[in-house]
């Protein structure tokens, strides 16, 4: 399947779209600047008679939110949220054996656990979800190529539903 991103955004969005369809599982970009953005070969277009998929790029940019929320939970490291809402920054964790996820307190040495607390149900362990990149205007570590990305998605979608 390839990501054919010209034909349905924004020239100036179509790069990060295309990127990202690539990561998420499509086998090539359609514009040759795109693709040199992710290190990849262009695949070139063809005439919308020759698709046989037309209509899926729409989907796919369209897939269902999953857990998705953007609540205001804390303002200056102070929680405040709606009524009914988890207050406070939270950490999202994820069992490396049967890739549950569940949401928790931040805390800030999460490392230094209770004993067992990062236990799952399964006997696997949470590990954090949410890494932070940036910290006071300094990027932590190098982002991965997006092969690499590409590849450590593509290994976990059999564990979940879509």
């Amino acid at each position: 399947m390839i990501s054919f991103g010209a034909r349905r955004i924004h020239p100036v969005v179509a790069p990060m779209v295309e990127r990202n369809a690539f990561i998420g599982g499509c086998d090539g970009v359609s514009v040759v600047k795109n693709a040199e953005f992710i290190g990849e070969e262009p695949a070139g277009t063809m005439p919308h008679a020759l698709i046989l998929a037309y209509g899926v790029g729409t989907s796919i940019t369209n897939a269902r939110v999953i857990d998705f929320a953007m609540d205001i939970i804390e303002i200056d490291g102070k929680p405040l949220a709606k009524r009914g809402k988890m207050s406070a920054s939270k950490s999202v964790l994820g069992c490396s054996k049967c890739f549950q996820d569940k949401m928790v307190p931040f805390k800030k040495n999460r490392r230094r656990s209770i004993l067992g607390a990062d236990r799952c149900s399964c006997g696997g362990r949470f590990k954090e979800l949410l890494i932070p990149f940036i910290q006071g205007r300094k990027i932590l570590w190098d982002l991965p190529k997006p092969q690499a990305i590409r590849e450590y998605v593509l290994e976990q979608l059999p564990h979940y539903d879509l």
